[in-house]
């Protein structure tokens, strides 16, 4: 049997109230507590810019077209052999005779024609299509004025029917260096310029070869 005394003082007991400094440091304990887990998680989750040290370990090393990693330095050498093969038109305009069998344009009959004839102003300049060596610059008969290229690899180019050349023998060209000018001389019948391009002395069509104006 509990006293009212007894009963008194273990109500006080079961009632009493958390002090305010405790309740505050429990608090500050469970802030504390939420900042230090989001700290980790944006760390752990942060955002990769482009240029940080993370997101270069990521990018991936690119293959080529053909499958093979690109070295860096290694595109030179290929860079020099796309200069030396001819890729670009000597001049601009319109071809006015294919490569291949054609009624001869001077004589009856038909004849095999070697090359393109590519019609434009008499003196327009003409271009290399490719780095390489000047191994003629004459007068070569029903050419006219001829100037002919070796690019290396068995490839060398003809230019011919010029008005005037500027490259002369033995000189290094670079493509896109104009070497003569657009004329109409020997077996020709207006102004253009009779392109050949020869493989291993073969003549092949340098349609399949030229990619732009």
């Amino acid at each position: 049997m509990h006293t009212p005394q007894e009963t008194h003082t273990k109500n006080n007991t079961e009632r009493r109230p958390i002090p305010v400094s405790v309740r505050w440091i429990i608090s500050l304990l469970g802030v504390l507590i939420l900042l230090g887990m989001g700290a980790v998680f944006a760390h752990n989750h942060q955002p990769l810019s482009v240029g940080s040290s993370a997101a270069a370990e990521l990018v991936p090393f690119q293959p080529g077209g053909s499958g093979q990693v690109l070295i860096p330095g290694s595109l030179e050498h290929g860079g020099d052999k796309v200069a030396a093969k001819p890729s670009i038109w000597p001049v601009s305009g319109e071809v006015t005779s294919g490569f291949g069998w054609r009624n001869s344009p001077l004589d009856s009959g038909s004849e095999l024609h070697a090359g393109i004839d590519i019609a434009n102003s008499m003196d327009t300049p003409v271009v290399a299509t490719a780095d390489g060596t000047v191994v003629r610059s004459e007068w070569a008969g029903g050419y006219g004025n001829l100037v002919q290229i070796d690019h290396g690899n068995g490839i060398t180019t003809i230019y011919g029917h010029n008005s005037r050349i500027i490259a002369s023998s033995s000189q290094h060209v670079r493509k896109g260096q104009v070497i003569a000018y657009v004329g109409s001389t020997g077996k020709s019948t207006g102004p253009h310029v009779h392109y050949e391009i020869r493989v291993n002395g073969m003549a092949v069509d340098p349609i399949g070869f030229m990619v732009q104006y």
